[in-house]
Protein backbone atom coordinates (compact mmCIF):
# COMPACT_ATOMS: atom_id res chain seq x y z
CA UNK A 1 0.00 0.00 0.00
CA UNK A 2 2.73 2.54 1.16
CA UNK A 3 4.34 1.70 -1.97
CA UNK A 4 1.33 2.70 -4.35
CA UNK A 5 1.12 5.80 -2.26
CA UNK A 6 4.70 6.33 -3.51
CA UNK A 7 4.14 5.88 -7.14
CA UNK A 8 0.91 8.20 -7.08
CA UNK A 9 2.78 10.95 -5.21
CA UNK A 10 5.39 10.50 -8.05
CA UNK A 11 3.06 10.22 -10.68
CA UNK A 12 1.45 12.92 -9.66
CA UNK A 13 4.70 15.28 -9.37
CA UNK A 14 6.32 14.04 -12.52
CA UNK A 15 4.60 16.82 -15.11
CA UNK A 16 4.78 19.65 -12.76
CA UNK A 17 8.56 18.87 -12.02
CA UNK A 18 8.84 18.89 -15.78
CA UNK A 19 7.60 22.57 -16.10
CA UNK A 20 9.52 23.28 -13.28
CA UNK A 21 12.78 22.30 -15.05
CA UNK A 22 12.07 25.05 -17.50
CA UNK A 23 10.98 27.90 -15.00
CA UNK A 24 13.86 29.04 -14.81
CA UNK A 25 15.09 29.73 -18.68
CA UNK A 26 11.87 31.23 -18.36
CA UNK A 27 12.08 33.80 -16.00
CA UNK A 28 15.93 35.02 -17.83
CA UNK A 29 14.05 34.90 -20.87
CA UNK A 30 11.28 37.27 -19.62
CA UNK A 31 13.67 39.46 -18.10
CA UNK A 32 11.88 38.77 -14.42
CA UNK A 33 12.42 41.26 -11.54
CA UNK A 34 14.33 40.11 -8.56
CA UNK A 35 11.75 39.72 -6.85
CA UNK A 36 9.74 37.52 -8.98
CA UNK A 37 12.53 35.24 -8.88
CA UNK A 38 13.08 34.76 -5.14
CA UNK A 39 9.18 33.82 -5.18
CA UNK A 40 10.05 30.87 -7.69
CA UNK A 41 13.46 30.14 -6.23
CA UNK A 42 11.75 29.49 -2.56
CA UNK A 43 9.43 27.28 -4.22
CA UNK A 44 12.23 25.44 -5.77
CA UNK A 45 10.85 26.57 -9.35
CA UNK A 46 7.40 24.46 -8.88
CA UNK A 47 4.79 26.60 -10.58
CA UNK A 48 0.95 27.09 -9.50
CA UNK A 49 -0.60 27.96 -12.65
CA UNK A 50 0.13 24.19 -13.91
CA UNK A 51 -1.26 21.13 -12.51
CA UNK A 52 -0.87 17.59 -13.54
CA UNK A 53 -3.10 15.50 -15.49
CA UNK A 54 -4.32 12.50 -17.23
CA UNK A 55 -5.33 9.27 -15.63
CA UNK A 56 -4.76 9.20 -12.65
CA UNK A 57 -3.11 7.46 -10.41
CA UNK A 58 -0.14 8.07 -13.25
CA UNK A 59 -0.71 11.42 -14.34
CA UNK A 60 1.21 11.72 -17.20
CA UNK A 61 1.19 15.47 -18.46
CA UNK A 62 0.75 19.21 -17.10
CA UNK A 63 -2.13 21.47 -18.09
CA UNK A 64 -3.00 25.24 -17.04
CA UNK A 65 -5.58 25.32 -14.06
CA UNK A 66 -8.84 26.79 -14.80
CA UNK A 67 -7.77 29.76 -12.74
CA UNK A 68 -5.11 30.48 -15.29
CA UNK A 69 -7.77 31.37 -18.02
CA UNK A 70 -9.51 33.60 -15.60
CA UNK A 71 -6.47 35.47 -15.44
CA UNK A 72 -5.68 35.48 -18.92
CA UNK A 73 -9.27 36.56 -19.83
CA UNK A 74 -8.13 39.39 -17.13
CA UNK A 75 -5.08 40.28 -19.08
CA UNK A 76 -7.03 39.97 -22.40
CA UNK A 77 -9.87 42.78 -21.33
CA UNK A 78 -7.48 44.44 -20.03
CA UNK A 79 -6.69 48.66 -20.29
CA UNK A 80 -3.36 49.99 -20.43
CA UNK A 81 -4.26 51.53 -17.02
CA UNK A 82 -4.56 48.00 -15.54
CA UNK A 83 -2.38 46.23 -17.51
CA UNK A 84 0.64 47.04 -19.71
CA UNK A 85 0.33 45.87 -23.33
CA UNK A 86 3.65 44.34 -23.18
CA UNK A 87 2.39 42.14 -20.57
CA UNK A 88 -1.30 41.69 -22.10
CA UNK A 89 0.88 40.58 -25.97
CA UNK A 90 3.04 38.22 -23.45
CA UNK A 91 0.31 36.25 -22.06
CA UNK A 92 -1.93 36.04 -25.25
CA UNK A 93 1.21 34.30 -27.00
CA UNK A 94 2.03 32.17 -24.46
CA UNK A 95 -1.34 30.85 -23.42
CA UNK A 96 -1.95 30.09 -27.35
CA UNK A 97 1.19 27.89 -27.30
CA UNK A 98 0.78 26.12 -24.22
CA UNK A 99 -2.01 24.52 -26.07
CA UNK A 100 1.11 21.90 -27.10
CA UNK A 101 1.02 20.78 -23.40
CA UNK A 102 4.77 21.13 -23.54
CA UNK A 103 6.50 21.17 -20.71
CA UNK A 104 8.24 24.70 -22.13
CA UNK A 105 5.16 25.74 -23.08
CA UNK A 106 3.53 25.66 -20.18
CA UNK A 107 6.73 27.26 -18.26
CA UNK A 108 6.36 30.27 -20.41
CA UNK A 109 2.52 30.58 -19.65
CA UNK A 110 3.81 30.36 -16.00
CA UNK A 111 5.61 32.86 -16.21
CA UNK A 112 3.50 35.31 -18.21
CA UNK A 113 0.47 34.98 -15.99
CA UNK A 114 2.84 35.56 -12.95
CA UNK A 115 4.40 38.45 -14.74
CA UNK A 116 0.66 40.28 -15.70
CA UNK A 117 -0.47 39.62 -12.26
CA UNK A 118 1.94 41.51 -10.52
CA UNK A 119 1.61 44.09 -13.65
CA UNK A 120 -1.93 44.48 -12.56
CA UNK A 121 -1.34 44.61 -8.85
CA UNK A 122 1.61 47.53 -9.34
CA UNK A 123 -1.00 49.22 -11.39
CA UNK A 124 -3.25 49.90 -8.32
CA UNK A 125 0.26 51.73 -6.82
CA UNK A 126 -0.36 55.47 -6.17
CA UNK A 127 2.03 57.49 -8.35
CA UNK A 128 3.76 60.91 -6.65
CA UNK A 129 0.43 62.95 -8.09
CA UNK A 130 -1.52 61.08 -5.20
CA UNK A 131 -0.74 61.53 -1.28
CA UNK A 132 -1.82 58.35 0.99
CA UNK A 133 -1.89 60.79 4.06
CA UNK A 134 -2.78 57.86 6.86
CA UNK A 135 -0.37 54.91 7.91
CA UNK A 136 -3.86 53.07 8.84
CA UNK A 137 -4.57 52.78 4.87
CA UNK A 138 -4.44 49.63 3.04
CA UNK A 139 -1.23 49.93 0.92
CA UNK A 140 -0.85 47.36 -2.45
CA UNK A 141 1.91 44.26 -2.02
CA UNK A 142 5.11 44.31 -3.73
CA UNK A 143 5.59 41.57 -6.72
CA UNK A 144 7.05 38.89 -4.03
CA UNK A 145 3.85 39.24 -1.37
CA UNK A 146 1.67 39.56 -4.37
CA UNK A 147 2.44 36.22 -6.04
CA UNK A 148 2.62 35.00 -2.35
CA UNK A 149 -0.88 35.33 -1.64
CA UNK A 150 -2.16 33.83 -4.90
CA UNK A 151 0.21 30.87 -4.39
CA UNK A 152 -1.62 30.45 -0.70
CA UNK A 153 -5.13 31.72 -1.22
CA UNK A 154 -7.87 28.92 -0.62
CA UNK A 155 -9.81 30.76 -3.73
CA UNK A 156 -7.49 31.93 -6.47
CA UNK A 157 -10.63 32.71 -8.98
CA UNK A 158 -11.97 35.17 -5.73
CA UNK A 159 -8.94 36.89 -5.42
CA UNK A 160 -7.82 37.45 -9.16
CA UNK A 161 -11.98 39.17 -9.43
CA UNK A 162 -10.87 41.67 -6.69
CA UNK A 163 -7.74 42.58 -8.50
CA UNK A 164 -10.01 43.06 -11.38
CA UNK A 165 -12.15 45.52 -9.51
CA UNK A 166 -10.33 47.37 -7.03
CA UNK A 167 -12.71 49.95 -6.15
CA UNK A 168 -16.28 51.15 -6.54
CA UNK A 169 -15.25 54.43 -7.85
CA UNK A 170 -12.94 53.04 -10.67
CA UNK A 171 -15.45 49.93 -11.19
CA UNK A 172 -18.41 52.63 -12.41
CA UNK A 173 -16.01 54.57 -14.61
CA UNK A 174 -14.85 51.15 -16.13
CA UNK A 175 -18.20 50.06 -16.99
CA UNK A 176 -19.50 53.72 -18.43
CA UNK A 177 -16.20 53.43 -20.36
CA UNK A 178 -17.50 50.09 -22.11
CA UNK A 179 -20.98 51.55 -22.99
CA UNK A 180 -19.00 55.07 -23.95
CA UNK A 181 -19.47 55.05 -27.72
CA UNK A 182 -17.75 59.39 -27.73
CA UNK A 183 -13.98 60.07 -29.22
CA UNK A 184 -12.28 60.80 -25.73
CA UNK A 185 -11.12 57.33 -25.29
CA UNK A 186 -7.76 58.71 -24.29
CA UNK A 187 -9.17 61.16 -21.70
CA UNK A 188 -11.16 58.22 -20.16
CA UNK A 189 -8.50 56.38 -20.03
CA UNK A 190 -6.29 58.89 -18.18
CA UNK A 191 -9.37 59.18 -15.49
CA UNK A 192 -9.68 55.44 -15.36
CA UNK A 193 -5.33 55.48 -13.78
CA UNK A 194 -6.57 57.69 -11.40
CA UNK A 195 -9.60 55.86 -10.01
CA UNK A 196 -7.65 52.70 -9.77
CA UNK A 197 -5.19 54.16 -7.63
CA UNK A 198 -7.91 54.82 -5.02
CA UNK A 199 -7.72 51.98 -1.79
CA UNK A 200 -10.25 49.45 -1.49
CA UNK A 201 -12.78 51.12 1.20
CA UNK A 202 -11.59 49.72 4.62
CA UNK A 203 -14.92 50.19 5.74
CA UNK A 204 -18.64 49.62 4.44
CA UNK A 205 -19.03 53.89 3.92
CA UNK A 206 -16.61 56.36 1.97
CA UNK A 207 -16.21 59.82 0.83
CA UNK A 208 -15.39 60.85 -2.71
CA UNK A 209 -14.42 64.79 -3.59
CA UNK A 210 -13.55 65.62 -7.10
CA UNK A 211 -11.89 69.23 -7.24
CA UNK A 212 -12.63 69.36 -11.35
CA UNK A 213 -16.63 68.76 -10.56
CA UNK A 214 -16.44 70.55 -7.48
CA UNK A 215 -18.59 68.05 -5.90
CA UNK A 216 -18.23 65.53 -2.76
CA UNK A 217 -20.21 62.06 -3.21
CA UNK A 218 -20.74 59.70 -0.19
CA UNK A 219 -20.88 55.82 -0.90
CA UNK A 220 -22.05 52.95 1.36
CA UNK A 221 -21.70 49.76 0.37
CA UNK A 222 -20.36 50.31 -3.24
CA UNK A 223 -22.60 52.69 -4.60
CA UNK A 224 -23.32 56.78 -4.60
CA UNK A 225 -25.71 57.83 -1.67
CA UNK A 226 -26.05 61.88 -2.45
CA UNK A 227 -23.84 64.55 -3.86
CA UNK A 228 -23.49 67.50 -2.66
CA UNK A 229 -21.48 71.02 -4.15
CA UNK A 230 -18.21 72.04 -2.76
CA UNK A 231 -15.32 74.85 -2.67
CA UNK A 232 -11.85 73.78 -3.54
CA UNK A 233 -8.84 75.38 -4.27
CA UNK A 234 -7.75 78.01 -6.28
CA UNK A 235 -5.35 77.45 -9.67
CA UNK A 236 -2.63 78.67 -7.18
CA UNK A 237 -3.48 76.80 -4.10
CA UNK A 238 -4.90 73.52 -5.80
CA UNK A 239 -6.26 70.72 -3.28
CA UNK A 240 -4.47 68.20 -4.41
CA UNK A 241 -5.47 64.33 -4.38
CA UNK A 242 -5.06 62.31 -1.62
CA UNK A 243 -6.53 59.65 0.59
CA UNK A 244 -6.71 60.02 4.29
CA UNK A 245 -8.92 59.08 6.73
CA UNK A 246 -11.85 61.07 8.93
CA UNK A 247 -11.47 60.45 12.72
CA UNK A 248 -13.38 63.00 14.35
CA UNK A 249 -15.59 66.18 13.93
CA UNK A 250 -15.10 69.70 15.44
CA UNK A 251 -18.44 71.48 16.49
CA UNK A 252 -18.46 75.44 16.53
CA UNK A 253 -13.90 75.32 15.23
CA UNK A 254 -11.94 77.91 15.60
CA UNK A 255 -10.22 79.04 12.38
CA UNK A 256 -6.40 79.16 12.62
CA UNK A 257 -5.53 81.19 9.66
CA UNK A 258 -2.74 80.21 7.48
CA UNK A 259 0.65 81.89 8.17
CA UNK A 260 1.06 83.61 4.49
CA UNK A 261 -2.62 85.04 4.68
CA UNK A 262 -1.71 86.69 8.08
CA UNK A 263 1.42 87.91 6.32
CA UNK A 264 -0.13 88.41 2.95
CA UNK A 265 -3.46 90.27 4.23
CA UNK A 266 -4.17 90.58 7.90
CA UNK A 267 -0.96 92.10 9.07
CA UNK A 268 -1.50 94.76 5.67
CA UNK A 269 -4.90 95.53 6.76
CA UNK A 270 -4.11 96.05 10.68
CA UNK A 271 -1.51 98.54 9.22
CA UNK A 272 -3.97 100.48 7.41
CA UNK A 273 -7.13 100.39 10.14
CA UNK A 274 -5.26 99.76 13.45
CA UNK A 275 -5.26 97.48 15.65
CA UNK A 276 -9.61 97.05 15.96
CA UNK A 277 -9.18 95.11 12.89
CA UNK A 278 -8.37 92.29 14.84
CA UNK A 279 -11.61 92.41 17.00
CA UNK A 280 -13.89 93.71 14.34
CA UNK A 281 -12.99 90.49 12.38
CA UNK A 282 -12.99 88.08 15.58
CA UNK A 283 -9.75 87.42 14.93
CA UNK A 284 -7.34 86.72 18.13
CA UNK A 285 -3.87 86.80 18.22
CA UNK A 286 -1.64 84.10 19.73
CA UNK A 287 1.41 83.53 21.13
CA UNK A 288 1.77 80.18 19.95
CA UNK A 289 -0.15 77.45 18.40
CA UNK A 290 0.51 75.30 21.45
CA UNK A 291 -2.47 73.68 23.98
CA UNK A 292 -1.02 76.74 26.27
CA UNK A 293 -1.02 79.62 24.41
CA UNK A 294 -2.47 83.00 25.19
CA UNK A 295 -3.74 85.96 23.90
CA UNK A 296 -2.01 88.72 22.66
CA UNK A 297 -2.16 92.40 22.63
CA UNK A 298 -2.95 93.53 19.15
CA UNK A 299 -1.60 96.65 19.81
CA UNK A 300 1.90 95.35 21.15
CA UNK A 301 2.63 93.09 17.72
CA UNK A 302 5.18 94.15 15.25
CA UNK A 303 2.81 94.23 12.39
CA UNK A 304 5.32 95.69 9.40
CA UNK A 305 7.72 92.61 10.78
CA UNK A 306 4.76 90.15 10.26
CA UNK A 307 3.95 91.73 6.82
CA UNK A 308 7.78 91.64 6.06
CA UNK A 309 7.95 88.16 6.88
CA UNK A 310 10.37 88.47 10.07
CA UNK A 311 7.74 87.31 12.21
CA UNK A 312 5.59 84.61 11.73
CA UNK A 313 2.44 85.09 13.87
CA UNK A 314 -0.29 82.90 14.84
CA UNK A 315 -3.99 84.18 14.07
CA UNK A 316 -7.18 82.44 15.27
CA UNK A 317 -10.38 83.39 14.00
CA UNK A 318 -13.32 82.69 16.74
CA UNK A 319 -16.41 80.60 16.85
CA UNK A 320 -19.34 82.56 15.40
CA UNK A 321 -21.94 83.34 12.41
CA UNK A 322 -19.12 84.88 10.51
CA UNK A 323 -16.20 82.09 11.23
CA UNK A 324 -14.64 80.75 7.76
CA UNK A 325 -15.19 77.37 9.11
CA UNK A 326 -19.12 77.61 9.65
CA UNK A 327 -20.58 75.23 12.07
CA UNK A 328 -18.21 72.36 12.24
CA UNK A 329 -14.91 71.09 10.62
CA UNK A 330 -14.37 67.15 9.17
CA UNK A 331 -10.63 66.25 10.32
CA UNK A 332 -8.75 64.22 8.31
CA UNK A 333 -5.43 64.16 9.90
CA UNK A 334 -2.54 65.07 7.29
CA UNK A 335 0.84 66.84 7.26
CA UNK A 336 -0.62 68.83 4.32
CA UNK A 337 -3.51 70.54 6.35
CA UNK A 338 -6.29 69.84 4.10
CA UNK A 339 -9.68 69.20 5.38
CA UNK A 340 -13.27 69.58 5.02
CA UNK A 341 -15.46 72.26 6.33
CA UNK A 342 -18.51 74.36 6.71
CA UNK A 343 -18.89 77.63 5.53
CA UNK A 344 -20.86 81.32 6.04
CA UNK A 345 -20.05 81.81 2.29
CA UNK A 346 -23.59 80.60 0.96
CA UNK A 347 -23.68 82.61 -2.59
CA UNK A 348 -20.97 80.98 -3.96
CA UNK A 349 -23.16 77.50 -4.31
CA UNK A 350 -25.63 79.43 -6.27
CA UNK A 351 -25.82 80.36 -9.75
CA UNK A 352 -23.74 83.53 -9.48
CA UNK A 353 -21.01 81.59 -7.57
CA UNK A 354 -18.80 80.67 -10.81
CA UNK A 355 -16.55 77.86 -10.86
CA UNK A 356 -15.58 77.52 -6.70
CA UNK A 357 -12.29 77.46 -6.74
CA UNK A 358 -11.85 79.65 -3.91
CA UNK A 359 -10.11 78.00 -0.91
CA UNK A 360 -6.34 77.45 0.35
CA UNK A 361 -6.60 73.56 -0.60
CA UNK A 362 -9.74 72.82 1.97
CA UNK A 363 -13.03 72.09 0.72
CA UNK A 364 -16.20 74.04 1.63
CA UNK A 365 -18.86 71.86 2.02
CA UNK A 366 -22.64 73.11 0.43
CA UNK A 367 -24.48 71.16 2.99
CA UNK A 368 -21.97 70.26 6.05
CA UNK A 369 -25.44 69.58 7.86
CA UNK A 370 -26.17 66.70 5.46
CA UNK A 371 -23.05 64.85 6.25
CA UNK A 372 -23.17 65.25 9.56
CA UNK A 373 -26.45 63.28 9.52
CA UNK A 374 -24.54 60.65 7.28
CA UNK A 375 -21.42 60.21 9.60
CA UNK A 376 -23.12 60.44 13.33
CA UNK A 377 -27.09 59.64 12.79
CA UNK A 378 -29.19 60.42 15.92
CA UNK A 379 -25.91 61.13 18.05
CA UNK A 380 -24.82 64.49 16.53
CA UNK A 381 -24.76 67.37 18.44
CA UNK A 382 -26.43 70.65 18.51
CA UNK A 383 -23.91 73.42 17.50
CA UNK A 384 -25.70 75.27 19.56
CA UNK A 385 -25.35 73.85 22.97
CA UNK A 386 -22.01 72.56 22.82
CA UNK A 387 -18.91 74.99 23.41
CA UNK A 388 -16.07 75.99 21.21
CA UNK A 389 -14.06 73.36 19.85
CA UNK A 390 -16.40 70.40 20.58
CA UNK A 391 -14.48 67.72 19.61
CA UNK A 392 -16.44 64.66 18.52
CA UNK A 393 -14.86 61.20 17.68
CA UNK A 394 -16.32 58.74 14.93
CA UNK A 395 -16.50 55.07 16.34
CA UNK A 396 -15.16 54.20 12.80
CA UNK A 397 -12.68 56.18 10.45
CA UNK A 398 -14.48 57.13 7.24
CA UNK A 399 -11.98 56.70 4.26
CA UNK A 400 -12.27 60.20 2.19
CA UNK A 401 -10.38 60.18 -0.99
CA UNK A 402 -9.88 63.53 -3.17
CA UNK A 403 -9.48 62.92 -6.65
CA UNK A 404 -9.01 64.42 -9.58
CA UNK A 405 -11.78 63.18 -12.62
CA UNK A 406 -12.45 65.62 -15.28
CA UNK A 407 -14.05 62.37 -16.66
CA UNK A 408 -16.84 60.53 -13.59
CA UNK A 409 -18.84 57.87 -13.69
CA UNK A 410 -22.43 59.10 -13.75
CA UNK A 411 -26.21 58.22 -13.86
CA UNK A 412 -26.44 58.37 -17.68
CA UNK A 413 -22.32 57.03 -18.13
CA UNK A 414 -19.35 59.14 -18.32
CA UNK A 415 -19.44 62.43 -17.37
CA UNK A 416 -17.03 64.63 -18.09
CA UNK A 417 -15.50 67.82 -16.21
CA UNK A 418 -13.08 71.08 -17.36
CA UNK A 419 -9.60 70.58 -16.57
CA UNK A 420 -9.39 73.40 -14.21
CA UNK A 421 -6.03 72.97 -12.57
CA UNK A 422 -4.39 71.93 -16.10
CA UNK A 423 -3.30 68.16 -14.98
CA UNK A 424 -4.38 66.34 -17.80
CA UNK A 425 -1.45 65.46 -19.15
CA UNK A 426 -1.32 61.72 -19.44
CA UNK A 427 1.82 60.44 -17.40
CA UNK A 428 4.19 57.93 -18.55
CA UNK A 429 3.97 54.70 -17.67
Amino acid sequence: MAFLVVLVRLGAAAPVRAVALTVDDELARAHASADVVEFYQAREMRPFWVRSAGLPPFWTRGELRPEALQMAKITADALPAEVTPAARARVAQAMAAARSGRPEDLARAEVALSLALVDAVDSLRPGPEMAFVDPDLPTRPGALETLEQAASVRELNRYLANVAVPNPVYRDLRAAYDRYRGPDAALIQLNLQRARVLPPPTSSRFILVNPAARELTVYEDGKAKQSMRVIVGTREDATPMMAGLMRYLVFNPYWEIPVEMVKESIAPAVMRQGPGYVANRNFQVLSDWGDDAVPLDPAAVDWPAVAGGAVELPVRQKPGGDNMMGQVKFMLPNELGIYLHDTPDRWAFGPGGGQRLMSAGCVRLERAGDLVAWLLGKDRPDPAKVGSNHRVELGQAVPVYITYLTAAPGKGGVVFHPDVYGRDVRPAR
